[in-house]
């Protein structure tokens, strides 16, 4: 996870928080409360840890572990016959973890549902960093250059134009080890069949065979999917589960970092501008930012990982997945954050051999 802020003043420009590679997000975890953090519901687990030197600790309260409401699983009303309604509800178990790093909280919650999807979503609160400018509203003669960086939030004060950008290790095993990265691209075509279309609507196939063809920035319009080839649903198609960085949230979304290639960050930081990596596994291959992110000045993480661009076909492979936002501050956010999300989503396609729900209660 990294925090790079946009403003090149000498009290901001080194400001790029490499929370989890520098900071430590797991001794930074939050102790939750009932009835705020999580629901009455919850069952609270604690997390037994290592300090700086080694030493175990227990943090209570760690971890919560609850079910929530989710709207309708399915339903349909069939007017034909006598307006009969089938309905069922969805209910999710929700693992959630909060950590504090400085001035920001971040909740994550893996979502699990019964249909098979599994939703990872960060949440962010806490007190924005912010600086003190001469301008008291914008109607000030200093209102321009003060919010060059940020927005004026309250008088004197703006909070300046960031991101928090997430990557995710997801060492996936669809069915087994043996795993494909395939997309699947909607796309245009001139109707050669007959009929009164000009156009029909069809699906390119593809599969990804390299480490570096996988890297690439993740289009909401398209389909990308960790398949095993080896293994087929009842009517033939692979087993897969779609890979979604972007599946909506309240934040506006971070296609990449904002900053030009000639930044010092991109020598350190690699994973933070694309939003969908595939290596083969190795178990020396941990982190996306490396293993020493804090004493280095180029990228030790999946910049390297890549850099042998083994083959990702019908191997062990791990999907690392980055997902953020681009925080432009308002005034509804001063003095406090209220908590806002990204979503992401990890979906069975073809995975089953019909709707895995049918039999809820």
């Amino acid at each position: 996870m990294i925090v790079p802020y946009g403003d090149p003043d000498v009290g901001w420009y080194f400001k790029a928080y490499l929370d989890s590679g520098d900071y430590g997000m797991g001794v930074l975890t939050s102790q939750l409360q009932k009835g705020t953090d999580v629901p009455n519901n919850a069952v609270l687990l604690d997390a037994t840890i290592t300090d700086n030197d080694g030493n175990p600790y227990t943090i209570p309260n760690a971890i919560a572990i609850f079910e929530q409401y989710a709207g309708p699983e399915l339903k349909h009303q069939e007017m034909v016959l006598g307006n009969q309604n089938v309905s069922r509800e969805r209910r999710e178990l929700v693992i959630r973890w909060i950590s504090t790093v400085g001035n920001y909280d971040y909740i994550f919650d893996w979502i699990l549902s019964p249909n098979g999807t599994i939703k990872i979503n960060v949440g962010a609160t806490g007190i924005e960093a912010v600086k003190g400018v001469k301008s008291s509203t914008m109607h000030d003669p200093t209102a321009k250059e003060d919010t060059k960086y940020g927005t004026l939030i309250d008088h004197n004060i703006v909070g300046t134009t960031h991101q928090h950008i997430y990557n995710f290790r997801l060492d996936l095993d669809v069915d087994g080890e043996m795993n494909t990265l395939t997309e699947v691209n909607p796309k245009v075509e001139e109707n050669k069949d007959g009929g009164p279309r000009k156009s029909v609507m069809v699906t390119e196939q593809k599969v990804v065979k390299t480490e570096q063809e996988a890297i690439q920035n993740f289009d909401p319009s398209t389909i990308r999917l960790l398949s095993n080839t080896n293994k087929e649903n009842k009517v033939g198609n692979p087993v897969s589960y779609q890979i979604i960085p972007y599946a909506g949230g309240t934040h506006p979304i971070a296609k990449g970092a904002l900053f030009s290639k000639d930044e010092w960050l991109y020598n350190r930081v690699n994973f933070m501008d694309k939003q969908l990596w595939v290596t083969k596994y190795d178990p020396d291959e941990r982190f996306p930012e490396g293993e020493y992110p804090n004493r280095t000045n180029t990228d030790t993480g999946l910049k390297q990982y890549t850099t042998n661009n083994d083959s990702i076909e019908n191997v062990d492979n791990v999907v690392w997945m980055t997902t953020g936002t681009t925080h432009v501050a308002r005034a509804e956010e001063w003095p406090i954050l209220p908590t806002e999300w990204v979503y992401t989503m990890l979906k069975p396609w073809n995975f089953f051999d019909q709707t895995p729900t049918l039999d809820l209660p």
